[in-house]
């Protein structure tokens, strides 16, 4: 009989002979590290190469697994795959050698900024270049140039604040601090899904989820590319429908040129948000599965991360329709901003339209899944309803305190179970949340059916004249 080995996380293993890996297309068999987790549920572990491995990888699989995003120095594998191996170092050993790796192919930062998906180089003088890191280049491109016009501002008008260009500024810095809020959004996209899997709500392994991931990050840049087009499109009708009357000044062609670039950054960030709002349309065709837990004590059926994730992502899209509905408040009281009144009505109809793809969508999205999936535990609902009336059955003609004891244990968990399926929420985000996002979206489309209702009664003046 085949002696059963119980591997456990810190144990040596090494690859058994003619495993592959599918992601290098190379064999691995033979490679030797330490298992730092095991999912017992998917039967995989996570194997972390020791140095001598380490040492070993060839550059070309070092180099491709940084392409592509991938851990290197790790590896997702089936427990089947491995078998126990005596240690041959230490794990100091393995972060010494990662850390030399790493110095041996970082590659000096000389791409400062960020814009459209295209590197630009910020140069202060021979030899020296501004330090960066890529998650804040949009900001810090944007902060500069909210800082430029403040010097212009000064510059033409002096510091007599009633004739800056407040709409600009404004503008401007909402921009700037949207896509500050905005940084690391594909890092908490990661780590909900992450959450999700360990909590038993996204059904899949670990090899696959990060593929997943990988696949999720390549496509919002995609999405991001097109968005970009959208949303500096849609500037520069609103400009055309402001300035497109003679004479055109040259200042407006500079104002314009800038807004558009402005407006381009920006849907970067919108399509992405927007990308990830077809999240759960996507997790069928990874062949992810979605599980939802009506006893998890977040409320919402163990699917708050995804709830939270996308009203993070409400607040970030609800900025440029903020910015623009308060604008068109109070535009009647600056008479010289009175040709962006009509313009800004339909860029606040673009901003509502992403708010709708990042927020709106996705939580409807899940709720369908979570009413499909409340429908068939009412069944077992009702199971267990016919069960609790046997157990009061037995506890009425039940002769030792023993007995009742076990049996109203039982009730117990019984009419808990049945209780959470009963009064399961099937949102991932709670009802307050949605009342509130509800309302507020209302407020910001009362331009638009102001507007709307305007032009009714226009039509139906014309054909009553008629």
């Amino acid at each position: 009989m085949k002696k059963k080995i119980n591997l456990k996380v810190g144990n040596s293993v090494i690859v058994k002979p003619n495993v592959k890996d599918l992601d290098l297309e190379i064999d691995i068999g033979g490679w030797q590290g330490r298992i730092s987790e095991i999912y017992y549920k998917s039967n995989t572990i996570c194997l972390d190469w020791d140095s001598i491995t380490l040492k070993n990888l060839p550059n070309s699989i070092i180099e491709k697994c940084e392409k592509q995003g991938w851990k290197w120095h790790q590896k997702y594998l089936e427990l089947t795959n491995v078998e126990l191996a005596n240690p041959r170092d230490t794990k100091e050993d393995v972060a010494g050698v990662i850390d030399e790796i790493r110095r041996k192919t970082k590659k000096p930062k000389k791409e400062l900024l960020i814009l459209g998906g295209k590197k630009w180089h910020l140069k202060l003088h021979q030899g020296f270049y501004l330090p960066y890191t890529p998650s804040i280049s949009g900001s810090i491109l944007v902060l500069i140039g909210l800082i430029l016009l403040c010097l212009i501002q000064i510059l033409r008008v002096g510091l007599d604040l009633r004739r800056w260009d407040f709409l600009l500024l404004s503008g401007t810095a909402t921009l700037a601090f949207g896509i500050w809020r905005v940084q690391g959004i594909e890092k908490k996209l990661e780590n909900t899904l992450t959450l999700l899997f360990n909590r038993g709500t996204l059904i899949t392994t670990p090899a696959k989820l990060k593929v997943f991931q990988i696949n999720l990050k390549t496509q919002a840049n995609v999405w991001a590319r097109r968005s970009s087009l959208i949303a500096g499109t849609a500037m520069l009708i609103a400009f055309l429908d402001a300035y497109l009357k003679p004479p055109v000044k040259l200042g407006h062609v500079v104002l314009t040129f800038l807004e558009v670039v402005g407006a381009y950054i920006a849907g970067r960030y919108l399509g992405q948000m927007a990308y990830y709002g077809f999240l759960k349309l996507m997790l069928p065709r990874n062949q992810i599965g979605l599980k939802v837990k009506p006893e998890h004590p977040d409320g919402v059926s163990g699917l708050k991360p995804i709830g939270n994730f996308y009203f993070s992502q409400a607040m970030i899209t609800a900025l440029p329709a903020v910015f623009l509905f308060v604008w068109w408040l109070i535009i009647p009281f600056f008479p010289q901003y009175q040709t962006w009144r009509r313009p800004y009505l339909g860029l606040l109809a673009v901003a509502i339209a992403y708010e709708i793809l990042a927020f709106v969508l996705p939580l409807w999205l899940f709720h369908e899944e979570m009413a499909k999936q409340k429908q068939a535990l009412l069944e077992e609902a009702d199971i267990w309803s016919y069960k609790i009336d046997e157990i009061r059955n037995q506890l009425e003609i039940a002769k030792t305190s023993e007995e009742c004891e076990i049996l109203k244990e039982r009730l117990s968990v019984l009419t808990k179970r049945y209780l959470d399926i009963e009064q399961m929420f099937t949102w991932p985000v709670d009802i307050q949340t949605i009342i509130k996002f509800a309302s507020t979206n209302a407020t910001l489309s009362i331009p638009l059916f102001i507007d709307l209702a305007q032009l009714i009664q226009n039509i139906t003046s014309k054909t009553s004249t008629s």
